[in-house]
Formats: C-alpha cells, structure tokens, sequence
C-alpha cells in the first residue's frame, strides 16, 4: 500500500540533500568558506541516504499498487451472478429490490394515494416474490 508519509518524508530529504550537495559543489561563497564544502557534502549525502530509499518504497509501493489490480470484468455464472458465489448475490438483490418496493408502497400509503387496505394487498404481493 502507498504510503504518503513515507513519499513526503523521501522527497523531503532527498530535495534537501540535492540542493545542499548542488549548492555546496557551484556556489563560490560556500567553496570560499572554511569548511563549508565540506559540510554542505556531509549533510547533503546525509540526507541523501535518508531520503532516497523512502522515497523509492513509496514509488515501488505505488508502481506495485498499479500493476497488482485486477482489471478484468466479473464473469457472471448461470443465473446471472458472478462465479464463485453462487446464489448469494441474486438473494441480495431479489432483497434489496423487495425492500425498494416495500419502501414505495409505504410512501404511496403516508401520500394517501394507497389505502391501508390496498397498501396490505400489495405488499402481500411483494413478500410472495
């Protein structure tokens, strides 16, 4: 899994360890200084070995988070649900599509377009589904 504290804890050190490298290596102020040379190498290859191998496990966690998904399209069995589980899923939805009826019918009653007669009639029909 990608962790995003890992990524900025990687960037962040190995940004700070580029620039101190590149600017302890081009900048005239820094060479012309007493050991600041050689300090800026230290603390840039310091922060270097810090900040490159966090950073290259959050990207192979990323890059393998990609590449281990599975993309391909459910294969329905007989029946219309997806192999492997059988009736189960078809159970569900016949479930959840009665309750969508029942929740309809009682709507209809609480407008006063259903009578409480007419509203036990038809969910009688719904729960014999």
């Amino acid at each position: 899994m990608f962790g995003a504290g890992t990524f900025a804890w990687g960037l962040f050190f190995s940004a700070t360890g580029a620039t101190s490298l590149y600017a302890s290596l081009t900048n005239d102020s820094i060479q012309n200084s007493n050991g600041g040379e050689l300090g800026g190498i230290i603390v840039g290859a310091t922060f270097l070995l810090m900040g490159v191998p966090a950073l290259l496990i959050a990207l192979g966690s990323l890059i393998k988070g990609f590449g281990g998904r599975d993309e391909r399209p459910v294969v329905a069995a007989a029946g219309g649900a997806p192999a492997g589980l059988g009736g189960m899923v078809s159970r569900m939805s016949a479930g959840t599509g009665q309750i969508a009826k029942l929740e309809r019918l009682q709507k209809l009653r609480e407008s006063g377009a259903l009578t409480d007669a007419e509203f036990d009639r038809e969910k009688a029909k719904v729960l014999g589904e």
